[in-house]
């Protein structure tokens, strides 16, 4: 009578899985927060310093110099915390609302819907990002 034992290398690749999902969401958050703030319309710098992502129930600090036209450099500090399976771009600036939805404004440097146009104008790249992870190429 002959035996067999069967090693199940599942948790091993489960957990390449995670981390091959956890770079490729972090490296969308990335691209996609760059693109937003190259779109963001800058008065003083605060909002734009202040978009941050984070990814995949993860938290991420995120610390920004900004230079007012009047006075020192400060730097500003936000927190991020995204649900798990998301990739969440975004801002806690009171305002920022107001400046994303005002269509009617016109501004020297950016324009209305900035988070919403970084994500619609960069989808092709997403996919590259996210396909690129899975296989493990990040």
């Amino acid at each position: 009578m002959s035996s067999y034992r069967i090693k199940s290398n599942l948790p091993q690749v489960m957990g390449m899985f995670q981390q091959n999902k956890r770079k490729a969401m972090d490296a969308v958050g990335l691209e996609i927060s760059g693109r937003a703030k190259e779109l963001t319309p800058v008065q003083f710098g605060r909002l734009r310093a202040s978009l941050t992502w984070a990814a995949d129930g993860q938290s991420r600090t995120h610390s920004e110099a900004t230079q007012p036209r009047e006075g020192p450099p400060t730097t500003v500090t936000y927190v991020a915390s995204a649900p798990r399976n998301e990739i969440l771009i975004g801002t806690n600036v009171e305002y920022a609302v107001y400046v994303h939805e005002n269509l009617s404004a016109r501004h020297e440097v950016g324009e209305a819907k900035f988070l919403q146009k970084a994500v619609e104008r960069n989808k092709g790249r997403i996919q590259q990002l996210l396909n690129a992870g899975m296989e493990g190429r990040l």
